[in-house]
């Protein structure tokens, strides 16, 4: 199953659509957000925070889970 990262802000309307579409698609979502997902300690590396007032923390942070599970698109 091919694996893809979306950066989604914490207050989007959107995140329910992507998911949707990835889904009937056969992909597997990483989401990462600017706010620690209520269940994140669950999902895992499914589940990423990351800082999007600091572009290079979250490119390093995502690279970081890039390098423990791999990722196809971002």
């Amino acid at each position: 199953m091919a694996r893809v990262l979306l950066l989604l802000p914490s207050g989007t309307y959107r995140a329910p659509d992507f998911l949707a579409a990835a889904r009937a698609l056969g992909v597997g979502v990483v989401v990462a957000s600017d706010r620690r997902q209520a269940m994140s300690s669950a999902l895992g590396d499914w589940s990423l925070t990351v800082s999007l007032r600091d572009p290079e923390a979250a490119a390093e942070r995502i690279v970081a889970l890039a390098g423990r599970t791999p990722l196809d698109a971002v």
